[in-house]
């Protein structure tokens, strides 16, 4: 029998794990959210979310000019 029981989520940024605000909010949304409290979210990407529904925000290098 197939379980189709919701994964339960949480977010994983520089090694904090953060609280899902909702399963109302999409991945994007919740990096938006949290970019008031940790700012280099603001250059970081959403990582596809693990089997046990942990989804890493990961810190983006750019190169500088």
């Amino acid at each position: 029998m197939l379980d189709l029981t919701p994964v339960s989520r949480s977010f994983l940024f520089d090694g904090r794990t953060l609280p899902d605000p909702g399963p109302e909010y999409a991945p994007a949304d919740v990096l938006r959210l949290y970019m008031t409290q940790f700012p280099d979210l603001a250059q970081a990407e959403v990582l596809p979310a693990t089997p046990g529904g942990v989804i890493e925000f990961k810190k983006s290098f750019g190169s500088k000019g």
